[in-house]
């Protein structure tokens, strides 16, 4: 079971990262988009005990 929850984390953690990337490339995402992909990804690390 942790097997999957640690695939599930990972895809989402690639998920909003890419999300992270495209949108200060000029993407289609806007600023708010982007504060909520990186709070989004702080509160997944923090879930996971990973030290930010």
């Amino acid at each position: 079971m942790a097997e999957r929850e640690a695939f599930r984390v990972g895809v989402r953690r690639a998920q909003l990262e890419g999300r992270i990337e495209q949108g200060t490339a000029g993407g289609f995402y806007s600023e708010a988009d982007i504060a909520h992909a990186r709070q989004a990804l702080a509160r997944l690390d923090a879930a996971a005990g990973v030290a930010v």
